[in-house]
């Protein structure tokens, strides 16, 4: 991608994650962006069709490694993978928790959790003959691991990144032996 094009994204996002921390993300406009950006309208609608584009193009990279992770040929372990996840998450404290909160939280949680869902179903594919019950322990797998994410924001990250990824892939292993039942 051309460098001009990064900078430009780059300061959308972050004008975008400024103003989520000073006045909640349902508040914002495109103007309240493209004005925070000193951009024009035209060159936010170059790059996004929406505020919910641009808030999520913030989570490409760790969108783009859950799916790497779900490849057959990835050696990318759970562990490692959880590492990533909450390291993402501690390097972006602040709005995580913004976002854990009113207005944007949910288009957030709903977001991680179909990420967390496939991931957890492109592993249990194998092992689940049944699809509900596929369905069944991924989503179950995801309402635990985001909540896991809520309580370690919540209580201001009192564990490392370390412990929350061994914590994570506790909670995975534990679903797999419960779905071999």
């Amino acid at each position: 991608m051309d460098r001009r094009i990064q900078r430009t994204r780059k300061l959308l996002l972050d004008s975008l994650i400024s103003l989520i921390l000073e006045k909640g993300y349902e508040a914002i406009s495109i103007t309240d962006i493209t004005e925070h950006a000193n951009v024009g309208r035209s060159t936010f609608y170059a790059h996004f069709e929406n505020k919910e584009q641009l808030l999520f193009s913030g989570h490409d990279s760790l969108t783009q490694l859950l799916h790497h992770a779900q490849h057959p040929d990835s050696r990318l372990k759970n562990q490692e993978l959880f590492s990533l996840l909450f390291q993402h998450i501690s390097e972006n404290y602040e709005l995580a928790k913004a976002m854990m909160g009113k207005g944007g939280g949910d288009l957030m949680m709903g977001r991680m959790d179909e990420i967390l869902k496939d991931y957890f179903l492109q592993q249990m594919r194998k092992k689940l003959s049944s699809e509900k019950d596929q369905r069944l322990f991924a989503q179950s797998f995801s309402s635990a691991i985001q909540g896991l994410i809520s309580a370690w924001l919540e209580m201001e990250m009192p564990y490392k990144n370390a412990d929350m990824s061994e914590k994570a892939t506790q909670i995975f292993h534990s679903f797999q032996e419960i779905a071999k039942v």
